[in-house]
């Protein structure tokens, strides 16, 4: 009776020497491509590709390592850093134009007034609040470091109605 080979894959030989991250980078490069065959329209995204997105930021902070796939988004200026809900906001850096989703403390935005390789405009949400810019794309996450402060909205008094 024959005796069948088989080989078995272990985490092992799916590794590459180096950086001991072969497979992994192999599914992220995966997900980015499915995340880009299936984009909605400027501005949009699902439900579902954000979940992917923040699964591969996780998996990114656990590695700790250099970037697998490619460089992700970075974030050089944010201005201006303090505002009331409506203010118009414009986040400066590199490889923006992939962004899904901006955080401003707790408010989300995922519609952006415009958005570039180097710049993103929108407007600050009512949900904003006083906290760090995070901006996601499929590539990474990217932290300002700098808190953005959400003024209160004045309340109008008849005085400044009559103006």
């Amino acid at each position: 009776m024959a005796q069948s080979s088989s080989t078995t894959r272990t985490a092992d030989t799916a590794r590459t020497p180096d950086t001991g991250r072969g497979e992994v980078s192999s599914l992220v490069t995966e997900l980015i491509g499915a995340l880009r065959a299936v984009r909605p329209g400027t501005g949009e995204v699902t439900t579902f590709q954000q979940a992917i997105i923040e699964e591969h930021a996780e998996l990114k902070r656990l590695l700790r390592g250099p970037d697998l796939v490619s460089p992700g988004p970075a974030i050089t200026k944010v201005e201006p850093l303090s505002g009331t809900p409506g203010v118009p906001v414009k986040i400066t850096g590199e490889r923006l134009a992939d962004t899904t989703l901006v955080r401003i403390g707790a408010g989300r935005i995922d519609f952006f007034q415009s958005r570039s390789d180097t710049e993103i405009s929108l407007n600050l949400p009512q949900t904003a609040t006083t906290g760090e810019v995070i901006v996601f794309s499929p590539l990474g996450v990217a932290a300002s470091g700098i808190t953005f402060t959400v003024q209160p909205v004045q309340p109008q008094t008849a005085a400044t109605r009559s103006r």
